[in-house]
């Protein structure tokens, strides 16, 4: 061997070497460069995935704003809550906000299945209190969370990719509810697409996938936060078709499977919604059956601080009352209408309705439009 090959040997290793301390480093374990000690320090590394955070605006029935923050640290209820208020000239001073918040975390554990995540990921959450009203707008428009190690985590433009309808107080036809209207179908998509209740929300189009163009609706985030719960829910809205029938209808959720129509909805997100700003949107499409879309674009912050663009998908399929297949014939070529309500006062009022046309009249006049 020559000195030449020796010498690129040894600066191999050393090579090798310092990627391996770099390595070690990067899964939080200290290292102290050693070869000798590589074994021990290799033995400390974890398989736990870095620390993240989401951050969800609602409103509570109430009418108050809120925020929903999901994450996988089991710490970060503990965290000191701040929003950042800018004082002029660029400085700002953090409001401390904690007292707006639940102390605990809520009940259930959530799913998310979004882009940013390498698997179907579980995370904890934890809400501000429904007596509080935290208006995040113009230079407020930021959640700080000072963590105990004393790391920051900041969401700024928390209302870019949360927006809320305006509250009117009427739960049959407020910022809880979508009423979806439509020329009806041509093949597998909508003609078109509006909410009655937002006229002024015009739908636009996207191409999704081998589905082609398919209009597509901003939501209000509140309906997103109840869709990601992907659970069966009975009689939530009504369906109304051309020949004035109108059926009760429920919504069972869709979950992955293999060679079905709606797994490239979950396996292809990013081809299929990448294209779209941060918000929550709504899509319908069909074969034999009627299935809606409810769609998250949002970000992810890790526990360095950095953001990740993170889309989440839930399908659903919509079914008469009783979850068997509605006739989807009845929307080929044929316009139609599709109320869902997410108020639990309003479906409290469905599910007691005797007339579901007397309950679509009920919604109708509550949105100050006579019978159409």
């Amino acid at each position: 061997m020559t000195v030449q090959n020796i010498i690129n040997e040894v600066n191999s290793i050393q090579i090798k070497k310092k990627a391996i301390k770099e390595a070690i480093t990067a899964k939080g374990v200290t290292s102290e460069g050693k070869l000798s000690k590589f074994a021990d320090e290799i033995n400390k590394i974890t398989t736990k995935e870095p620390d993240w955070y989401i951050v969800n605006k609602f409103r509570y029935e109430n009418g108050n704003e809120a925020l929903y923050v999901r994450t996988s640290d089991k710490n970060a209820i503990r965290a000191n809550k701040y929003q950042m208020v800018e004082i002029g000239g660029g400085v700002t001073k953090d409001n401390d906000i904690r007292g707006h918040f639940n102390y605990g975390y809520n009940n259930d554990i959530g799913i998310t299945n979004g882009t940013y995540f390498p698997r179907e990921t579980a995370y904890r959450s934890f809400t501000t209190k429904d007596s509080s009203n935290v208006v995040f707008n113009g230079h407020n428009d930021n959640l700080k969370l000072r963590l105990r190690n004393g790391k920051e985590i900041v969401f700024n433009d928390v209302n870019a990719y949360n927006w809320l309808k305006g509250y009117r107080n009427q739960p049959l036809a407020d910022y809880n509810t979508l009423y979806l209207k439509s020329d009806g179908f041509s093949e597998r998509i909508p003609k078109n697409l509006s909410d009655f209740l937002a006229p002024t929300n015009k739908s636009t189009t996207l191409k999704v996938g081998t589905f082609g163009e398919t209009p597509i609706l901003l939501i209000d985030s509140s309906i997103m936060l109840q869709a990601m719960n992907l659970r069966e829910m009975s009689k939530i809205g009504f369906i109304s078709y051309s020949d004035k029938t109108v059926d009760t209808i429920s919504l069972a959720p869709v979950y992955y499977a293999n060679n079905e129509i709606y797994a490239p909805f979950y396996d292809d997100k990013e081809r299929y919604y990448g294209n779209l700003s941060p918000g929550n949107y709504v899509h319908l499409f069909k074969n034999y059956m009627l299935f809606i879309v409810f769609i998250s674009v949002n970000y992810v912050i890790d526990n360095n601080g950095q953001q990740h663009k993170n889309i989440e998908v839930c399908i659903y399929k919509i079914t008469e009352r009783d979850g068997s297949r509605i006739d989807v014939n009845k929307i080929d070529n044929k316009p139609f209408e599709l109320y869902l309500t997410f108020s639990q006062q309003a479906q409290q009022q469905l599910q007691q309705a005797s007339d579901i046309k007397a309950f679509r009249k009920q919604v109708l006049a509550a949105n100050g439009t006579p019978e159409a």
